[in-house]
């Protein structure tokens, strides 16, 4: 979904609130992945300054990360999350067995993410990916994967929930991420796979200033030449 229908569906969104009589003791459910998260999110925020959200994320990516944490925004063509709010939902389900109706590319989007705690926060989680030679592979043990990755999120979110110390930790390769996606509209990488490549080459730039080492931090697989799938090699060979 590209920035204008989010625009256009924000308006929806709300309009809708409003032709419901929603009040301040209903509460809105965001069903589906990360864009149906935010934009639900943020127009529970906003309606009547605020009703109940409940967030039931269908996405690995969301399931992971974006379902929890409070962040909830809309892009804007002058740039990522612009728009948006901190507001904590009161509830989220997350039930791993819808993922097995995702096509690969939304697989590979929310590893993207996954990786992405393991990097920052877990060598073990790590070395689980490290350990599994494909996703089917790695099913067994998802449920435990992305209860890991969603606590190592509360945590830090409890430690500074307005992004304005330890949370930025969380941006790990969103810098360029957000560039990427604005540059292309929205259109080609999704959110997942511009994080991928922008982890991947902030980790490159840092072994060639010397900031890290081979030696001394965990890198990533080498041989990947082609930077818009470099993280999502790793989600079949994770590591490999």
């Amino acid at each position: 979904m590209n920035q204008p229908r989010i625009s256009r569906h924000f308006r929806l969104s709300t309009r809708q609130c409003c032709e419901a009589k929603i009040s301040r003791s209903d509460l809105v459910i965001a069903l589906g992945g990360g864009v149906i998260g935010d934009l639900a999110g943020f127009a529970a925020s906003s309606y009547l300054r605020g009703v109940r959200l409940v967030q039931i994320p269908t996405s690995l990516l969301a399931q992971v990360d974006s379902s929890v944490g409070g962040k909830v925004a809309v892009d804007l063509p002058e740039g990522k999350n612009l728009v948006g709010a901190f507001y904590q939902p009161s509830l989220v389900l997350i039930d791993p067995l819808v993922l097995n109706t995702l096509k690969e590319r939304f697989i590979n989007d929310g590893m993207g993410e996954v990786i992405k705690y393991g990097c920052i926060k877990d060598a073990d989680l790590f070395s689980t990916l490290e350990s599994h030679s494909s996703f089917e592979d790695l099913k067994e043990e998802l449920p435990a994967i992305i209860t890991r990755c969603v606590d190592i999120k509360r945590m830090v979110v409890e430690n500074d929930q307005f992004d304005t110390g330890e949370r930025m930790l969380l941006n790990f390769g969103h810098t360029l991420a957000h560039t990427i996606e604005q540059h292309f509209h929205y259109q080609r990488e999704s959110h997942g796979e511009a994080v991928a490549i922008g982890m991947y080459q902030i980790t490159r730039i840092a072994e060639e200033k010397r900031i890290n080492t081979k030696r001394n931090c965990r890198t990533y697989p080498e041989g990947f030449k082609d930077l818009r799938t470099s993280f999502l090699n790793a989600v079949s060979l994770l590591g490999h």
